[in-house]
């Protein structure tokens, strides 16, 4: 029933880029771009360099959002590196002046760092881990939590903004923040997604496929 809670589901571990930048889940929707020739490895996913390359999810939660709401939504990447540095890099998001998503690990501080349709951020101390499948829900107007790999990290009571109204970035921040990590997999969908499910789920293809971390 996972499939049904998902707006997009990308697959970077795939055979090609044809595959890997087309969403699963809505397979018609326009596929997300490679800004600035991303390095993309097959069966493993898309690497960035910390200064130009990222990927354009082309999804904007406000347009494209179904399952993803103001009050329940969850989005979150599958991160293949162990980043020991702590620093900006951020995994997955974008801001629209109004509203934040954001994933991101080992942020200044040690802290695993996540915002969801909020200005108000989750953190957690310490957490410098920076491999597994990572994600932040928003399951309330007055709740959200950091995962990872189906494990609740932190709940926190943030209030909910708007919804984001511009496109998300995966291995950036809206085009900043840029990451060095590589990433095997991105989604974007609804607070109702059981996290430990979905992890089981994800984790099992990824051994299938010889990238599991």
């Amino acid at each position: 029933g996972i499939l049904n809670l998902l707006d997009r589901l990308f697959i970077f571990s795939a055979p090609s880029e044809g595959v890997a930048l087309v969403s699963l889940v809505n397979p018609t929707a326009t596929p997300a771009g490679n800004v600035n020739s991303t390095t993309f490895t097959p069966y493993q996913g898309y690497t960035g360099n910390g200064t130009t390359m990222y990927l354009n999810s082309q999804f904007n939660p406000s347009v494209n959002g179904v399952n993803y709401t103001q009050n329940s939504a969850s989005a979150g990447v599958y991160v293949r590196k162990e980043r020991a540095t702590a620093n900006q890099e951020c995994e997955i998001g974008h801001s629209d002046g109004t509203t934040n998503l954001i994933v991101q690990l080992n942020y200044t501080g040690n802290i695993y760092r996540c915002f969801i349709n909020s200005n108000s951020q989750n953190t957690s101390v310490p957490y410098t881990t920076t491999k597994g499948l990572f994600s932040v829900d928003r399951t309330a107007s007055n709740l959200s939590n950091n995962w990872r790999n189906g494990v609740n990290v932190m709940a926190s009571p943030t209030v909910s903004n708007a919804v984001l109204n511009v496109n998300v970035s995966i291995l950036a921040r809206g085009g900043v923040n840029l990451s060095t990590n590589q990433v095997s997999m991105a989604y974007f969908g609804s607070g109702g997604i059981s996290q430990n499910v979905f992890y089981n789920i994800i984790q099992t293809f990824m051994t299938r496929v010889g990238c599991q971390v």
